[in-house]
């Protein structure tokens, strides 16, 4: 088992061994690379995980990689959605410092009813997820660069939205 760590602390560990009618001495305290299940018994402590949605191809909003976008260039774009509380994986960047707007967008598809600018360093994707609620009938999200790109450089955005 290979050592990731020593525990610094020990006493909050001992104290629940000792609980549990462990009483021979397991100092130092060590982690390892090893998951083990376990199971609460009798605890006051519960816990929700939300699964990931699964992706599927319907759900994934993408204009491709586009060489040299000039200012507001549109990188993804739902199109119009179904009212619904939505799972977003967004993941966008450049071979060059990227500036983009995420933008939530009203049922007619001209004005923001909110953006974001989001920068990303050269030649990085990055990515990050948000559960937002779509209240009316065909409002969207998309991406569009904030800025115009500088010569021979290529960006990319892909929304995947999942109710």
């Amino acid at each position: 088992m290979p050592e990731i760590g020593v525990i610094q602390k020990p006493g909050l560990f001992e104290d629940i061994l000792r609980r549990l009618g462990v009483n021979r001495p397991t100092r130092p305290f060590t982690l390892d690379g090893n998951i083990l299940p376990v199971i609460l018994v009798d605890s006051g402590v519960s816990f929700v995980a939300s699964p990931t949605p699964a992706y599927g191809v319907n759900d994934i909003f993408t204009e491709g990689t586009i060489s040299v976008p000039g200012a507001a260039a549109i990188l993804a774009d739902t199109g119009p959605l179904p009212v619904g509380s939505y799972s977003l994986f967004v993941l966008f960047g450049s071979t060059e410092i990227a500036r983009v707007q995420f933008q939530w967008r009203d049922v007619p598809n001209t004005a923001s009813l909110y953006d974001t600018e989001l920068i990303s360093p050269n030649d990085t994707y990055v990515p990050f997820t948000v559960r937002l609620e779509i209240s009316n009938a065909n409002e969207r999200f998309r991406i569009i660069t904030a800025v115009a790109s500088t010569g021979g450089q290529a960006w990319g955005a892909t929304i995947m939205a999942k109710l």
